[in-house]
């Protein structure tokens, strides 16, 4: 027969069995369901930055330049193709250009770009296989020669991504060699073509249009149009684009930007307050030049005739 169970301690009872405490359940699993939310995006995060610290991207890429004259003044592009050979997905990718001196800027790039200093965040996502084409945009400001080093790395990250340039080479690495000369006087320059009515009425608001196109090789920075002995009878009034006319003045500057290439048309509205016959005169000053430029058929001005009545 079995003995009786003796309780060590003189208690009356046996010891009380613990209860759950089922009220605090659903807080717990609120707090649970929260941490988790909250920590997803980190742990997949980290996760991903393993991952490509354990088995590199790897990508394809083709680098060139937008011209070989490379001039002090002169926007260039840098152009890489970039190929995903990789079977995941780069959810975006981060350019960076190693080593860049002051004698570069960066002065744009795209597409879906966000430039922070030397690196430049793509935010495209890139599928296995899928190819894009990626462009920084640079200004030269000093003549010499450069090696700009290259790196990728996937999203915002900062581990490298192995490129493939041809099927023996491939790095974390690319440079690209670069040799910039000083402008010249004919790295300067526009076409101009001046649209204006020979009869005029007295009084009458009217306007002359100058249309200029940089043929040059540098970025053109301001257009200063003047009228070398204008007669006091013609009164400048307004600008399109706005423009600063100093008053009583002959002469009109533009604050426009003219990469090569692009074009604008500058117009310059006056009222003529005197009949007669006028010869007009109109020279143009590039990026505040202290000669104005020489033109195709070798005058230094646009010269026009116009009658008032």
């Amino acid at each position: 027969m079995d003995e009786p169970i003796e309780w060590v301690g003189g208690q009356p009872e046996g010891p009380r069995r613990r209860r759950w405490p089922y009220a605090l359940v659903p807080a717990a699993l609120i707090a649970v369901l929260a941490l988790a939310t909250l920590g997803w995006s980190s742990v997949r995060s980290t996760g991903r930055s393993l991952g490509n610290a354990m088995v590199p991207y790897s990508v394809s890429v083709k680098g060139s330049w937008s011209s070989d004259d490379k001039v002090v003044g002169g926007p260039i592009s840098m152009l890489l193709t970039v190929q995903n050979t990789d079977p995941r997905q780069l959810d975006g990718m981060t350019l960076r250009l190693h080593g860049l001196s002051s004698s570069w800027r960066i002065i744009g790039a795209g597409p879906s770009a966000q430039i922070s200093g030397p690196a430049i965040f793509f935010a495209r996502a890139l599928a296995p296989g899928k190819s894009e084409d990626l462009t920084v945009n640079l200004m030269p400001v000093r003549s010499g020669d450069s090696e700009i080093q290259l790196s990728l790395s996937v999203g915002r990250s900062t581990s490298s991504i192995t490129m493939k340039t041809s099927a023996t080479s491939q790095g974390t690495t690319l440079t690209a060699p670069a040799s910039v000369r000083e402008a010249t006087p004919s790295d300067l320059a526009v076409q101009p073509q001046l649209l204006y009515v020979r009869d005029l009425r007295l009084g009458d608001d009217a306007s002359w249009d100058l249309q200029v196109h940089n043929a040059g090789a540098v970025r053109i920075t301001s257009v200063t149009v003047t009228f070398p002995g204008l007669p006091n009878s013609f009164e400048l009034t307004t600008t399109r684009p706005s423009a600063t006319v100093d008053p009583g003045s002959d002469s009109v500057r533009f604050a426009v930007t003219l990469d090569p290439g692009d074009g604008e048309t500058l117009t310059v509205h006056f009222v003529p307050h005197a009949a007669g016959s006028f010869h007009v005169a109109a020279q143009l000053f590039l990026s505040d030049q202290p000669d104005p430029i020489i033109l195709p058929s070798g005058d230094r001005a646009v010269n026009f005739d116009v009658t008032v009545s």
